[in-house]
């Protein structure tokens, strides 16, 4: 479990986006990073896991 949830407060499975530090959650639960990327281009993010 993460520390730090994505903004729809899930609390696990979370990635921290390197270029902007946007906490997300992953796509194996509301893919929030995946939109992000799809949205933004930025393509480098690391795993709390």
């Amino acid at each position: 479990m993460s520390i730090f949830p994505c903004r729809c407060h899930h609390p696990s499975e979370n990635w921290l986006c390197l270029i902007c530090k946007d906490v997300l959650c992953s796509r194996f639960i509301n893919k929030h990073m995946l939109y992000h990327y799809q949205e933004t281009g930025h393509c480098i993010a690391l795993s709390f896991r």
